[in-house]
């Protein structure tokens, strides 16, 4: 307080006047001396944190200390958490949009195999939404040889009479 009073004395307009201050060299020299010192002080504070966080150098800390560590723990855990599932949630909504592009589309390739066979009735068992598992479950990924993909078609005899060699299995590969 003394050195503000001291400073005030020495430059009674100050900036009031709008004349720039000019500060004496060992003035700025503490100055930044004593911020050069703050600072280290708050990195090793900050350091300090961090390796408590991690679980590091806590022998010294009494109950209270380490309740409240316990609790800052918990809450970023739950805080991270939170973020995980958002990201999860998001991911399973972007699936789902794809899952059910795939079925428009080979809904699209189903009625073009029909047709380039000479097919003029086909039924195809719609996609519902029922056969979108629960994100929870956890179902074996496909092989990566060929699968067979089941799916219904209803032609009509004159057609089928036509098409001895009609393949009703998809094969995916």
């Amino acid at each position: 307080m003394k050195e503000i009073l001291d400073r005030y004395r020495k430059y009674p307009d100050g900036i009031q006047t709008g004349r720039i201050m000019e500060y004496d060299n060992d003035v700025m020299v503490q100055y930044w001396s004593r911020e050069v010192m703050r600072m280290k002080q708050q990195i090793e504070c900050s350091y300090q944190t961090q390796r408590h966080m991690m679980g590091e150098d806590l022998g010294h800390l009494p109950l209270k200390e380490l309740q409240h560590l316990e609790q800052q723990l918990d809450t970023g855990l739950n805080r991270v958490r939170a973020r995980k599932d958002q990201v999860l949630r998001e991911q399973i909504d972007s699936l789902r949009i794809k899952e059910l592009q795939w079925h428009e589309e080979n809904e699209i390739l189903r009625r073009k195999i029909a047709s380039a066979h000479g097919m003029t009735e086909v039924a195809v068992r719609p996609f519902s939404s029922q056969t979108i598992v629960n994100p929870l479950e956890t179902r074996e990924p496909p092989s990566l040889g060929t699968a067979s993909v089941p799916f219904s078609l209803h032609v009509n005899q004159k057609n089928l009479r036509e098409n001895q060699n009609l393949q009703t299995s998809l094969q995916l590969g």
